[in-house]
């Protein structure tokens, strides 16, 4: 079975520089992980196939988007640490990969009581 590969450097004398999406998925389960009061949804966690709580994908004009199923805690604005969490995973795609024109969409299927 092969990995669907995102093409982070075209070809040169030095060869294509690709990265596997589970990369992109593995880097955004770390951002996750950095933000207090915010969880995977634990519904979505089971490895098969489009049931993962984050799917990485290349959409139609060649660019990642990360699809992320999340809880957060109650008391918590929704507003913001969306917005908190999309741009910590799109900062730490950047510093490690070099690239800043993915997609992050956050999306919240539970609040923690």
């Amino acid at each position: 079975m092969s990995q669907e590969q995102y093409i982070v450097r075209g070809e040169s004398n030095l060869g294509v520089g690709k990265v596997c999406l589970q990369v992109f998925e593995g880097i955004a389960y770390a951002g996750v992980y950095k933000i207090d009061g915010v969880n995977l949804d634990s519904s979505s966690s089971f490895p098969i196939s489009g049931k993962s709580p984050i799917i990485a994908k290349i959409n139609d004009l060649g660019k990642i988007v990360l699809n992320v199923d999340i809880t957060i805690d109650y008391g918590l604005n929704v507003a913001s640490t969306s917005q908190l969490l999309q741009t910590t995973i799109t900062d730490k795609i950047k510093e490690m990969l070099g690239l800043d024109d993915c997609v992050v969409n956050i999306y919240i299927k539970a609040i923690n009581f």
